[in-house]
């Protein structure tokens, strides 16, 4: 019997059926939910071709000199001024004057508020007091005063003019950048990149850490490394109730890595232990506070009779 292959004819996929491009119905959704914004929009960007493309688009230059005092008509559109200029000429080449300004302002402007209101929201104490008084003295001056001062003191010109304005609008923008920040840092992320170890070093001096590296230098190494081999499952309920040594749990009060139930639990299962809880703390609460901790440790050593260095020995005795 002679081998035959059979054919099959694919059916064609039926066309797709017509739509308009993602960029443009993304367009027509934001006008439609944003009717006023897309009317800016719309004058930005007429704005902006015009500034580019000033050269072609109008009809005399800037300073040239037509003819006098002409009404509005279909060869000077907005007539032209005493000196014979074309003002519709003038008004093309002057939105290259108006958009440099503009973008410009807003972007020195924001840059400066965010510098000033980042590093107070973030440094806090002292410097965000006495930036906050000066943003308020700031602003509690007429725009036109400010600008006009600046202006004199600078001399004239572009720049002078664009870094007045920038100064000006930075001062309120700040106070709104300062709460953004001090809300942002209230999240959760915040706290467990701080339980990570990633801490400003100004804010936490190598003299801080010293109490702590004294107390954890006088652990019982067994219990630690047992401690550290069940790390990978956060699960040492077995080893707890085998601890014989006074103990103290410290926990922090806005742990989200070891809730504060969990922290009680802990305590309740170790022989005679006790729960030091720090208001506001992380999950780096020993080093968040930790003169805190050195003085409620040395208190828990002398309520059971052992002092600081004798607590290693106590620890070799059970």
């Amino acid at each position: 019997m002679a081998n035959t292959v059979q054919t099959l004819s694919i059916p064609e996929a039926p066309p797709r059926p017509w739509s308009l491009p993602r960029s443009l119905a993304l367009t027509l959704r934001f006008c439609r939910q944003k009717p006023l914004g897309a009317i800016g929009a719309v004058i930005v960007l007429a704005l902006i071709v015009m500034a580019v493309f000033a050269d072609r688009i109008a009809p005399y230059a800037y300073d040239e000199s037509v003819a006098r005092m002409k009404p509005p008509s279909v060869k000077y559109w907005m007539g032209t001024d005493n000196l014979g200029r074309d003002i519709w000429s003038r008004v093309v080449f002057g939105a290259r004057i108006s958009v440099t300004v503009g973008f410009s302002t807003v972007l020195v402007a924001t840059v400066l508020a965010t510098l000033i209101g980042v590093s107070s929201a973030y440094l806090g104490g002292s410097y965000d007091i006495l930036v906050q008084r000066v943003v308020d003295a700031w602003m509690s001056f007429p725009a036109l005063v400010i600008v006009l001062s600046m202006l004199a003191a600078l001399g004239p010109g572009l720049l002078n003019l664009i870094l007045a304005l920038s100064i000006l609008g930075a001062a309120g923008t700040s106070r709104i950048i300062r709460g953004a920040t001090l809300s942002v840092m209230q999240h959760p992320y915040i706290e467990a990149t701080r339980a990570l170890g990633f801490v400003h070093p100004d804010l936490c001096p190598k003299e801080a850490f010293e109490p702590y590296f004294e107390h954890l230098a006088e652990l019982d190494l067994r219990g630690y490394f047992a401690l550290a081999r069940d790390l990978l499952s956060h699960d040492a309920s077995d080893l707890l109730p085998q601890i014989r040594v006074p103990t103290l749990v410290v926990a922090g009060e806005r742990d989200l890595f070891t809730p504060v139930q969990r922290s009680r639990e802990m305590a309740a299962q170790i022989p005679g232990a006790e729960l030091l809880l720090l208001r506001q703390g992380s999950h780096a609460a020993l080093v968040e506070q930790p003169e805190l901790v050195a003085l409620s440790v040395e208190k828990f050593l002398k309520l059971h009779g052992l002092a600081p260095g004798d607590a290693q020995q106590a620890a070799k005795k059970n």
